[in-house]
């Protein structure tokens, strides 16, 4: 006749773990003969908790968003977007430019963003970043698009950061040039 196993309880484990041996059955069992594996379930967590780990360490991670962290994400993807205008428009993260963007609205979330993380974007595309307002008459661009990011509307144009000049204007400095070497004034 078979004997009733003794089923373990959460303190016969914690009892094991704590002095490296256990009786059950009257059969002492030591790190040789049992494996305490603790372990969390993933059923009844709430929606926005996150559990990790390969190992026998368990990470559970509250990952709701607040409005600092939207904000960071929206920024980021700004960042993302003028990234592929560079790259489309063969420019190289080196070349001499400054970027300016123009967003729709007063509050729209993409203004609030770049607001709030306006450093942060400058630190990842290593280029000055201003609002498209603020952008001066003699610029050249060198990109321009349209992008939507959640059904809101923001334009970004790349311009070097250097005037251009065009012939009209290299004749007149060559003329004040030679006049000066000259020193022969109007």
């Amino acid at each position: 006749m078979r004997k009733a196993l003794q089923s373990l309880t959460d303190a016969d484990a914690k009892k094991f773990l704590a002095d490296n041996k256990l009786v059950v059955n009257g059969h002492e069992l030591t790190a040789e003969h049992l494996a305490v594996k603790l372990l969390l379930k993933k059923e009844g967590l709430l929606e926005h908790h996150e559990l990790g780990g390969e190992t026998d360490v368990k990470v559970l991670l509250d990952i709701t968003q607040d409005e600092a962290m939207r904000k960071r994400g929206t920024a980021r993807e700004i960042v993302n977007r003028i990234q592929k205008l560079r790259k489309s428009s063969s420019l190289h993260p080196d070349d001499d430019v400054v970027i300016f963007v123009n967003f729709n609205g007063e509050n729209s979330s993409l203004r609030l963003a770049y607001n709030d993380n306006r450093t942060m974007m400058e630190n990842i595309l290593r280029k000055p970043f201003n609002l498209a307002d603020k952008k001066p008459h003699y610029l050249k661009s060198a990109a321009k698009e349209s992008f939507s990011y959640e059904n809101e509307e923001f334009d970004v144009e790349v311009c070097w950061n250097h005037v251009g000049l065009n012939k009209e204007s290299i004749e007149v400095i060559l003329l004040l040039r030679s006049c000066f070497l000259m020193n022969t004034f109007f």
